[in-house]
């Protein structure tokens, strides 16, 4: 799994224009590396920006459109892309929204995985100045122990 943005494209702040989209080479090359390995890649991210009425679903899944065509030419295939809509100061708490389980734990039931099969790549320093490592890092306790994360960023050698 792989977080969206400032790990896969550079965070520009309530991205959803296609035209403002830049990819970040480091995680491409990760991301390519699996393309021979049989497991499923996936994106996951939070949306607030649409709870916030910033931007549409519609707006969303265009940009992952243009994303996954974007990654394509790079040699990278995302098999899907997770999402939530949901900010608890416009929609109230929900069970999808990182650092909650429940995204994770959905597309692992959707694709047939164990949690000691996660892999996640994240950047740490857009946690540490958000949420003090609670948003990705924080799953991994929630769902079980021999969950994997990579940071990107940090120089962290190539999980592959």
């Amino acid at each position: 799994m792989f977080d969206r943005d400032s790990t896969i494209n550079v965070d520009t702040g309530h991205l959803h224009e296609p035209e403002k989209l830049e990819l970040i080479p480091s995680t491409v090359d990760i991301m390519r590396c699996y393309f021979e390995d049989p497991e499923y890649k996936l994106v996951v991210t939070n949306q607030e920006d649409i709870a916030k009425g910033l931007y549409t679903e519609a707006d969303m899944r265009n940009l992952h459109r243009c994303m996954e065509d974007e990654l394509e030419k790079l040699g990278v295939y995302v098999d899907a892309w997770c999402f939530c809509l949901h900010h608890p100061d416009y929609t109230g708490a929900c069970v999808c929204r990182k650092a909650s389980p429940g995204m994770l734990l959905a597309a692992m039931r959707d694709f047939e995985r164990e949690c000691g099969r996660l892999r996640m790549l994240a950047n740490v320093l857009r946690l540490l100045n958000r949420i003090l490592f609670a948003c990705d890092i924080g799953i991994g306790a929630r769902i079980g122990p021999s969950c994997s994360f990579y940071h990107a960023g940090l120089g962290v050698r190539n999980p592959c």
